[in-house]
């Protein structure tokens, strides 16, 4: 009973251990690159065979035999011994994560060299090229040495330890260093240049004080020889006038006053005509402050010429 009790507790043990997926490996045909004399092709065709056998037995899982024929036939090259790029298809026709190339050789030296290395579906290279050497005595049979050579190199090149999934690296985010943000420079407003500004129009302003004094004394003078005209004519048809005075000659003296009154009455209208049309032609700015006395009161004008 304690017996069974033990076997059980094993097998629990085991049972972990045995359902873990195994690596799944590709070989590519051994090669073989120089034998003895007496290896005949019979030897070499179960080498071959136990090749595959060996890698089963190092730890990998292989495609059946219908698959791997098929893997091989579409490969369509035979450059695995260089080029990692080879590998990769064999894996991917192959349907497995990883492709396997090894080589022997049969030195001079009577050396067994067996040489390998293992190269994932994406066609990373998993470590570096591995070389394992045997020496072969006498007696001792190739087939026997080879053998024992490519056992060796399977557990150097770690066949059997491989992972069975690729495993995905996580991505690390690159932090992009943060720029310093440049100081903002405040942008003075663009400068509208103004036109220049026309020299100022002189005009005739300037001169009409001129015609406005003589406008204003023809005024007058028509203004005074009026009215005397005026209270001649009032003398004449009026009680108070004499009779030793001449009538005639206040009649004359009379038309005579009324001829300057008109006249002087017309210079004072063209006097004044000319004194507004100077007046209105007159410069952009500038000016001048004229004052004129009339009977006794002193009127104050601002005019701008």
């Amino acid at each position: 009973m304690c017996r069974w009790w033990w076997v059980s507790f094993v097998l629990v043990l085991a049972a972990p251990v045995a359902a873990q997926p195994l690596p799944t490996v590709t070989p590519f045909p051994l090669e073989l690159k120089r034998a003895p004399a007496n290896f005949s092709s019979q030897d070499i065709a179960a080498l071959s065979t136990d090749f595959e056998r060996l890698v089963r037995k190092a730890g990998a899982d292989v495609p059946d035999s219908a698959q791997y024929e098929l893997a091989l036939k579409d490969l369509k090259r035979q450059d695995c011994d260089r080029d990692d790029e080879c590998l990769k298809q064999l894996a991917q026709l192959g349907r497995t994560l990883y492709a396997l190339y090894v080589s022997l050789d049969n030195t001079l030296g009577n050396d067994v060299v067996a040489t390998g290395r293992v190269v994932r579906s994406d066609g990373v290279a998993m470590g570096r090229t591995k070389t394992v050497s045997l020496p072969r005595g006498r007696q001792a049979r190739f087939g026997e040495v080879a053998r024992a050579a490519v056992t060796r190199l399977l557990s150097e090149l770690g066949v059997g330890d491989l992972p069975a999934q690729r495993t995905v690296q996580p991505e690390v985010a690159v932090v992009e260093p943060v720029k310093p943000v440049p100081p903002v420079v405040a942008t003075p407003p663009p400068t509208v240049e103004q036109p220049a500004r026309p020299p100022p129009h002189a005009g005739l302003r300037r001169f009409a004080l001129i015609p406005g004094l003589v406008a204003g004394a023809s005024a007058i003078a028509a203004g005074v020889t009026y009215g005397l005209a005026f209270d001649l004519h009032q003398k004449l048809t009026g009680s108070s006038w004499t009779v030793a005075s001449d009538p005639a000659g206040a009649a004359q003296r009379g038309q005579t006053l009324q001829l300057v009154a008109a006249i002087t009455t017309g210079v004072a209208a063209a006097a004044l005509a000319t004194f507004i049309i100077f007046f209105v032609d007159g410069p952009d700015d500038g000016g001048a402050l004229v004052s004129a006395t009339t009977a006794g009161s002193r009127v104050l004008g601002e005019f701008r010429w």
